[in-house]
């Protein structure tokens, strides 16, 4: 479990590396938002928990949520959070996030710490097809002016 601040309003949260959702309970949601202020974010999601269960999602919601540990916080800002009908916690930090947070756990020592803070590709650019490519060698070419009747710019190739 862990302490995450979300919208102005602190609760535990369990930290599921089985997840790749920020899930919220909906009794949760109502303390963090209770004047309804936060407005729907696309589609909601369709998830079945680890029993197959159906999970009933209320909305879709881009919140900023931040984290202490070791005396240091850090946000994450515009980060995609399911609002959740039937859920057993208050709420799940899903591995998308936690990314986005910078968040470690370290299973041997139980504890939380940081990495480095990185957010996936796909948040920063949602409307744009992303293509992964493989670690490679970039070569540029720089641009030079050349000025008109010079004799660079009587050659053609």
């Amino acid at each position: 479990m862990i302490t995450i601040r979300a919208h102005n309003y602190s609760t535990k949260w369990l930290y599921d590396t089985g997840a790749n959702e920020t899930l919220i309970s909906d009794e949760i949601w109502d303390l963090i938002d209770p004047k309804g202020e936060l407005k729907p974010y696309g589609t909601p999601l369709n998830l079945r928990s680890a029993s197959s269960t159906p999970i009933i999602c209320l909305g879709t919601y881009l919140i900023n949520i931040s984290a202490t540990v070791d005396g240091v916080r850090r946000t994450a800002y515009q980060c995609k959070v399911g609002r959740m009908k039937n859920l057993s916690h208050a709420a799940i930090l899903g591995t998308k996030n936690a990314r986005r947070l910078g968040l470690k756990y370290d299973i041997t020592e139980q504890l939380f710490g940081w990495g480095k803070q990185t957010p996936p590709i796909e948040e920063q650019m949602p409307s744009v097809n992303v293509v992964h490519w493989a670690p490679s060698t970039a070569y540029t070419i720089k641009r030079v002016y050349i000025p008109a009747n010079s004799a660079l710019s009587l050659i053609h190739i």
